[in-house]
């Protein structure tokens, strides 16, 4: 089992620049790091639909929540490749990475569409995305 701890990075500094640049949180105190998720464990599964990044933020006592971010084309023909790395992430949070399992709640998955959202909401994809709570968005908003 790989470890990713090595790829922690203090707030959002394993986002690569374009994309943490759609990120933005009201209190930066609160960011307690970032992880680049794909890339630590690319070596490792190669051929999974690994998600993207993991961002750790800290709540009002002290406790401390995982937010985790896909940067995907938001477009009908790919959304069932986002809900195959959400049921990656989810079984890989269930399994080997259940200690970040337990800091991450029901609605901590978040799809950044990458270029313009090409996903209209009359489409049965759009109803399969809703359900599962992973509409694409152009940006992050961290309260």
């Amino acid at each position: 089992m790989p470890s990713v701890a090595p790829a922690y990075r203090h707030g959002l500094q394993a986002l690569q620049n374009a994309h943490r640049q759609l990120v933005t949180c009201a209190d930066p105190s609160r960011l307690t790091g970032s992880i680049d998720l794909d890339t630590a464990l690319t070596a490792a599964k190669p051929n999974d639909p690994r998600w993207d990044y993991g961002i750790g933020l800290r709540g009002g006592r002290h406790n401390e929540r995982a937010i985790w971010i896909e940067m995907h084309s938001a477009q009908t023909s790919e959304v069932r490749a986002m809900l195959n790395k959400l049921r990656w992430l989810k079984d890989w949070l269930a399994g080997e990475g259940e200690p970040l399992g337990r800091l991450t709640d029901k609605g901590a998955f978040v799809w950044l569409a990458s270029g313009a959202n090409r996903l209209p909401r009359t489409t049965p994809q759009y109803r399969l995305v809703a359900r599962e709570g992973i509409l694409p968005r152009k940006r992050l908003d961290l309260l």
